[in-house]
């Protein structure tokens, strides 16, 4: 038998100290020289006497596990032993084609929950066991969600297929200076043009799919997640209601009755004051398919109040045949002058409101009454030459005093993909005359929910710059507009900027 140091066999050097560590989550000891230990031990012996060492512990979930020894030793073999299942589970659908744009209704599905009493043992169906599903799905115009790019001959990217982008070489070649090589592969971005991103996960049954309509093209992806060991989900079946459009496209843009084309085309309003807006609507038509519509069902966070309905070329004041406004929506009823392939015609909602959050979007759909058809969601988008907004979106800044200004933004595009291009978000501001103001900086999504905050402490006056990595929590954020905001609190009061970034991968 070989010896080792000191004259003893090798199979007796074995390691008389151990600590065996895990982690369920990542965190800086990743990113460490030095081994130590993760946050949770599992088993350790500054004494062990014995060649094979068997450490067991309570069954959880964990990701990361480390075997440390404090004093060096021989060793031959490592087992580590896993039971249960796997507490994440994602899937990715192909895309489904439509055979042409479509409006999409519901989303069904069949979920079923099982759990095991323990290992080996046969699982059963439990819709008690802490399992959960969500699906989120996007639509789109054609049958690429993401966009390829290959290496040009003067070192920028140009478009390709994807087939050409998988035969382009997809490494650096020479001397390894981190050049680009003309004829690689380069990036692969989201076409957020053609694509929606990904819609709010749908964790029941039968709830409104939330993607933009008039597209052909659809994806679902689908998230299980259990917080039981021994617990998992089974996603049995799932459907897509969808029907014909009613029109190709239905666009709307929103606007101040007294400034209907802003400087900037961002329209923004008091907070809190009476507004009066204007919703413009366009429809146009592509195929015999489509029918038409005569009804408008406006989405109002506050109570509105209806003023008047026009349509035409010019606009002109039309009666309707009835009107509802409730909690949450104001809906309009035209069928004696509907918009139809042969006597299609812009229209203007006009209508009172207040707006309590610092961005509101006025959702839209149009519908046919008693129609077989679906509704069909309005997109913003440029409905009449008389708005030049485009959007459907308002802002209600907080600004009254020049405490705070110039929030400015390196890019209003954030791309976290880790090439070093736009791959975190540089912010920056200017206070003026203040000697101690909380400051709060953050990422919100648009229904105004904290996404990251970035700053929460007390500053006086001169310009700072936060930076944000496009992670929560070491994860990355999904895709989508989100909004950046600056808070000052002051003994003069309140004051506040906001901008929007957009975020693609």
């Amino acid at each position: 038998m070989e010896e080792g140091s000191q004259g003893q066999l090798l199979k007796d050097q074995y390691p008389r100290h151990y600590i065996v560590s895990a982690s369920r989550n990542e965190g800086e000891f990743l990113r460490q020289s030095t081994a130590n230990d993760f946050d949770i031990i599992v088993g350790s012996n500054s004494n062990h006497s014995q060649r094979i060492a068997d450490v067991r512990f309570d069954t959880e979930f964990l990701r990361f596990i480390r075997l440390r020894f404090p004093v060096i030793g021989f060793i031959a073999e490592v087992k580590f032993f896993g039971e249960g299942f796997v507490p994440e589970t994602r899937w990715v659908s192909q895309l489904f084609d439509m055979g042409e744009p479509v409006n999409f209704g519901r989303l069904h599905y069949d979920f079923e929950v099982y759990r095991s009493s323990g290992f080996g043992l046969e699982p059963e169906l439990d819709p008690n066991a802490d399992v959960r599903v969500e699906i989120e799905l996007r639509s789109g115009r054609d049958d690429s969600p993401q966009i390829h790019h290959i290496v040009t001959e003067i070192g920028t990217e140009t478009v390709v297929t994807e087939a050409v982008y998988n035969r382009a070489p997809s490494t650096y070649v020479g001397s390894g200076s981190g050049i680009a090589i003309p004829g690689q592969q380069g990036s692969i971005q989201d076409d957020v043009e053609n694509w929606s991103f990904w819609s709010a996960p749908h964790i029941t049954s039968g709830e409104e799919i939330g993607s933009p309509d008039g597209r052909q093209f659809v994806q679902v992806q689908v998230f299980i997640t259990s917080d039981e060991v021994f617990a998992y989900g089974r996603l049995n079946a799932l459907s897509i209601e969808f029907s014909p459009l009613l029109a190709n496209p239905v666009v709307g843009e929103v606007a101040l009755l007294t400034e209907p084309q802003p400087d900037d085309g961002v329209v923004e309003v008091p907070l809190g004051e009476p507004v009066n807006l204007t919703y413009d609507v366009r429809a146009d038509f592509t195929s015999d398919s489509q029918v038409g519509f005569n009804a408008i069902r406006l989405l109002t966070p506050e109570a509105v109040e209806f003023q008047r309905f026009e349509m035409g070329e010019p606009l002109a004041t039309v009666e309707l045949d009835s009107f509802v406004v409730n909690d949450g929506a104001l809906v309009v009823y035209f069928p004696s002058n509907p918009v139809l392939p042969a006597t299609n015609a812009p229209l203007r909602l006009t209508f009172g409101t207040r707006v309590f959050n610092f961005t509101t979007e006025f959702a839209g759909e149009v519908f046919q009454i008693d129609g077989e058809n679906l509704s069909q969601s309005i997109e913003g988008g440029d409905a009449t030459p008389l708005v030049s907004t485009n959007d459907l979106r308002v802002i209600a800044p907080l600004d009254k005093l020049k405490v705070l200004s110039a929030l400015d933004l390196e890019s209003q595009v954030m791309t976290p993909n880790g090439d070093g291009m736009h791959d975190e978000l540089q912010l920056s501001y200017t206070l003026h005359g203040v000697a101690a103001a909380g400051v709060e900086a953050g990422v919100y999504d648009l229904a105004g929910r904290l996404v990251r905050r970035l700053v929460s402490e007390s500053r006086s006056e001169g310009r700072y710059i936060e930076t944000w990595d496009g992670q929560i929590q070491g994860r990355q954020v999904p895709p989508g507009t989100y909004l950046v905001r600056v808070t000052v609190e002051t003994d003069l009061g309140t004051f506040e900027k906001t901008r929007t970034i957009a975020i693609a991968y």
